[in-house]
């Protein structure tokens, strides 16, 4: 199976509600959607988290510039990746670069995934299983804490991930105090139904 074409396209999808963080708030998901398609008709999909909107247009020229180099080339996402890593000796592989080569990898994976019929876990040598899912809810001031984390059980999320590092260390363990005791009451009220 050969690499045909490579097609990025830009997407900024809103959060709603916003993710809070220490740098401000989260608006939307700025991502680049990549589709690889191969000479048999299969494709490959990855995306990329640009972080802000602003990334996505010289992201999607160094991926489209990197795919180019690999049209033709057979599906073998180990060789892809080195043949990548050496275009990218002199500039190194952090930044948007790195996240470039990395998008392609990852479709190149899917792809030969696809085509081989199996989950990418099975082709990697694990296993499909179940995977819990838990909310990240950014950073909630304490006096929102006990909501959120009533909000995030009664949408079915078993767990969290709570952001600290607001000013004070009161400040952080009244959040983690709330929404645990959120959780807590949330659980035995399950277990009494």
């Amino acid at each position: 199976m050969k690499i045909r074409d490579l097609q990025a396209r830009t997407v900024v999808a809103p959060l709603d509600p916003p993710v809070r963080t220490a740098s401000g708030h989260v608006s939307q998901a700025p991502l680049l959607l990549i589709d690889l398609a191969t000479d048999e008709g299969v494709v490959g999909r990855a995306y990329l988290f640009g972080y802000h909107a602003f990334t996505l247009g010289p992201l999607r020229e160094l991926v489209l510039a990197l795919g180019e180099g690999l049209k033709g080339d057979e599906l073998a996402p180990v060789e892809l990746d080195r043949k990548l890593r050496a275009r990218m000796t002199l500039f190194g592989t952090r930044g948007l670069q790195g996240m470039a080569v990395a998008g392609i990898d990852m479709a190149a994976w899917d792809a030969l995934a696809v085509g081989a019929g199996v989950p990418l876990s099975s082709l990697l040598g694990g296993r499909p299983r179940p995977i819990p899912a838990y909310n990240s809810l950014g950073m909630i001031p304490p006096r929102e804490a006990a909501d959120a984390a009533a909000r995030t059980a009664a949408a079915g999320f078993t767990a969290m991930k709570v952001k600290i590092g607001w000013p004070t260390l009161a400040e952080d363990l009244a959040v983690v105090r709330a929404e645990i005791l959120a959780l807590l009451g949330r659980a035995s009220g399950r277990a009494r139904e």
